[in-house]
């Protein structure tokens, strides 16, 4: 079963232009995405049930499907070169402003071949820092 909400007229203005933004390019780089943690979570209860959950943060997280990490190093790059601003220290974050010059911190997360088989992934190039990305790529392909 498939359940649809409908959130036209209700997501933050400066959430649907960066998203607009990063879909967009990921789009033209045949790059599958989907947002995933807090974000998802504001999109279904917040906007698309009306609950009341305050956020302090303008953070987007991005599940990116990739075959390898130099197919996620081209969307990087294509943010970056579209106006992105790399994080110093973290290696999945870009930064970002809206139109209102509001900040969004855009985290991008690979998963697909990239990860293991227990979900996890080992950033490059020492893989010594790792994060779990188990159920994104289920959630990728729910119907």
């Amino acid at each position: 079963m498939t359940t649809s909400l409908d959130v036209s007229e209700k997501l933050p203005k400066g959430l649907v232009e960066v998203y607009s933004q990063i879909h967009g390019i990921a789009a033209e780089l045949s790059v599958p995405l989907l947002i995933v943690g807090a974000t998802a979570r504001d999109i279904i209860l917040v906007h698309g049930y009306n609950a009341a959950i305050e956020r302090g943060t303008k953070d987007v997280d991005f599940g990116i499907e990739v075959q390898n990490w130099e197919h996620y190093e081209v969307l990087r790059t294509a943010l970056i070169e579209a106006g992105f601003t790399p994080h110093s220290k973290k290696a999945h974050q870009l930064d970002t402003t809206d139109s209102a010059g509001l900040p969004w911190e855009i985290d991008l997360i690979p998963f697909g071949e990239v990860s293991d088989d227990h979900g996890q992934i080992a950033w490059p190039p020492k893989q010594d820092i790792l994060m779990r990305v188990l159920g994104f790529d289920e959630a990728y392909r729910v119907d």
